[in-house]
């Protein structure tokens, strides 16, 4: 089975576009929250989403559409979710509403759990590249967004290092000892975070995706590149923050 793994659209249609002729090749679409939030579309990225049947999990963007609770976000980022709330349709809130936190799916005895953030606060809280996660036992694979920072890497009891905190990102001190559900020695566990469609910050502007293949764990980090400009007059002309525009050329 081949999976197209994508996350944090950010409602940049012109990027989630590009990969029509991947989403074609896929058995399934698995999207791993933030849908909206930054830029200018997020009627026509949920659109899209449903147009193909992708299997959706919900980000803490896609909440804060919901509820404007925008307190942990940065100005910018809460002028975009006030405009975002006016502009949703009641298809589109309907579809953010119903997402779940988390997607299990098992194929051939191998178990993948996709969620946004991390398996125990799926919202809010961060998974780096080097960070040791609470994972259940029975999961092989995690797939996880937030971050925007693609990277695949293997978990055992010895190689993961610690959970960061909730929502800020920052190593809280509470977490400096492995958690008690850590893999155990001789379980190894991939995880991996496919970037985002819509606004990547690893320094590299085109969208990034993954493609998971089942039940050979092969997973396969992709780039595209896509017409920022046009998500950048569309945020123009909405009367989104400049700031939002000028970080998608520097992929920041």
């Amino acid at each position: 089975m081949k999976i197209l793994v994508i996350s944090d659209i950010h409602a940049n249609l012109p990027a989630l576009q590009q990969l029509e002729s991947y989403a074609k090749q896929a058995d399934r679409i698995l999207c791993l929250g933030d849908t909206v939030g930054y830029n200018a579309f997020p009627n026509e990225c949920i659109d899209w989403l449903q147009d193909h049947d992708a299997e959706c999990v919900k980000g803490n963007h896609d909440q804060a559409a919901l509820d404007e609770k925008t307190e942990w976000f940065h100005d910018a980022a809460a002028l975009a979710i006030g405009w975002t709330r006016k502009e949703l349709t009641k298809k589109s809130r309907k579809f953010l509403q119903d997402l779940p936190l988390q997607i299990r799916m098992e194929h051939e005895g191998v178990n993948l759990l996709a969620v946004h953030g991390s398996p125990r606060d799926p919202l809010h809280e961060y998974v780096f590249p080097d960070d040791l996660v609470d994972v259940p036992d029975s999961v092989d694979i995690l797939a996880v967004g937030h971050t925007h920072l693609p990277f695949i890497r293997k978990q055992t009891s010895e190689n993961g290092r610690k959970n960061t905190s909730k929502k800020t990102g920052q190593k809280s001190a509470a977490s400096t000892k492995p958690s008690q559900n850590a893999p155990a020695s001789g379980k190894t566990i991939t995880i991996f975070n496919p970037g985002s469609v819509g606004q990547p910050r690893d320094g590299d502007a085109r969208a990034s995706f993954a493609w998971l293949k089942l039940p050979e764990m092969k997973i396969n980090l992709q780039r595209m590149k896509y017409p920022v400009e046009e998500t950048a007059r569309a945020n123009q002309d909405a009367g989104l923050p400049d700031s939002l525009s000028e970080r998608l050329f520097a992929g920041r």
